[in-house]
């Protein structure tokens, strides 16, 4: 029994290590996915080699004490996600008026059929906004529904699983459609006005997974979302950037796009809200998110049940508040997170 926890623990520990390294290939960059299941793990084996086995002998406690840094390491990334860590958003205490918006994030799965149980999770919350991604022309025809409640909208259906579909009850502005990594794979920028006339910018994406069937390496998906940081938003407009970004909270990439866009993340200090892959709880993280500058207020932030896709859809609300920005610290930016941005830009540009 104690080999097989040596053996197990060894397996995890290296899971644990693998993610520190920078290197963008999909074999060490999908450890950065189950984060939260390596702990767990890591944590089991960690009491079970403390409470039934006597801690003697110099490869015992060694091992112990590797096992006790992975943890303090993981619950170093895990503690911000937490209601102990305190929110990084704070909760609106104002009447909700003209300045709220309610959006939708979904990832449809391009080749799912259940459009009644989507159009039924649309409707449960009736979102001013709706972003929906993976959608192709068959979804773009069966949202009609959608479309005359909507009377904004910007389609670009695809069939390679990147189509992008936005429809808001709100005006648009200056939206526009961008290729910012790959030609085939689009991403939305503009600006949305608030019934109250607040314009706030909004970007959309869907950057290419690191995976074996898609793209070997996370270099794509990483220029992507820093190219965004660093040249599209501006810090000091009201913004919001939603998608399904590939990525999970906690991953060295999508910390440094926190870095270099001062933005803010409204689930540190409230869970996880994961929403990948919606058949299998236990194996399941972050990767379609909302992120909002430090003018917003947080009015509601919840996860919706499945309809059929492998994602769950992730519904919040927030409300623009004048006195915010005083109120809330934006996220720290500094010129190494700026210099680090443009590395990972660089190896996009020699490819």
């Amino acid at each position: 029994m104690k080999i097989v926890l040596y053996l197990v623990g060894s397996l995890f520990i290296v899971a644990t290590l693998l993610p520190l390294i920078k290197y963008d290939h999909w074999s060490v960059r999908g450890f950065d996915f189950p984060h939260v299941q390596i702990t767990v793990v890591n944590l089991l084996i960690f009491l079970s080699l403390v409470i039934f086995f006597p801690v003697q002998g110099w490869f015992n406690i060694l091992f112990i004490i590797v096992q006790l840094g992975c943890l303090i390491y993981q619950a170093f990334i895990i503690y911000p996600y937490t209601p102990a860590a305190g929110s990084q958003v704070k909760q609106t205490q104002q009447t909700i008026g003209s300045n709220a918006i309610g959006f939708m994030v979904t990832n449809v799965l391009m080749y799912n059929r259940d459009i009644e149980g989507c159009l039924e999770r649309i409707r449960s919350v009736d979102p001013d906004i709706l972003l929906m991604v993976e959608t192709n022309e068959w979804w773009q025809l069966k949202m009609g529904p959608i479309r005359q409640k909507y009377a904004h909208f910007l389609e670009y259906p695809l069939e390679n699983t990147y189509g992008m579909l936005l429809y808001s009850k709100f005006s648009l502005e200056d939206f526009d459609i961008r290729f910012l990594v790959k030609p085939d794979i689009p991403s939305f920028h503009g600006k949305v006005v608030l019934p109250s006339g607040q314009r706030i910018n909004l970007h959309c994406l869907h950057p290419e997974p690191p995976s074996p069937t898609e793209s070997e390496t996370s270099t794509e998906r990483d220029a992507e979302l820093l190219i965004l940081g660093k040249n599209i938003i501006s810090p000091d407009e009201p913004t919001l950037v939603a998608g399904d970004l590939n990525d999970v909270a906690w991953s060295y990439s999508t910390r440094l796009f926190i870095r270099i866009s001062g933005l803010l993340d409204p689930r540190m200090g409230r869970g996880f809200y994961s929403t990948f892959h919606a058949k299998y709880p236990l194996m399941r993280w972050p990767l379609d998110h909302v992120f909002i500058s430090n003018h917003f207020k947080l009015v509601e932030l919840k996860r919706l049940p499945p309809y059929g896709s492998d994602h769950l859809p992730i519904y919040i609300k927030v409300n623009y508040e004048a006195t915010a920005e005083y109120e809330q610290e934006k996220s720290k930016t500094d010129q190494l997170g700026r210099d680090l941005a443009e590395e990972k830009i660089e190896k996009i540009r020699d490819m």
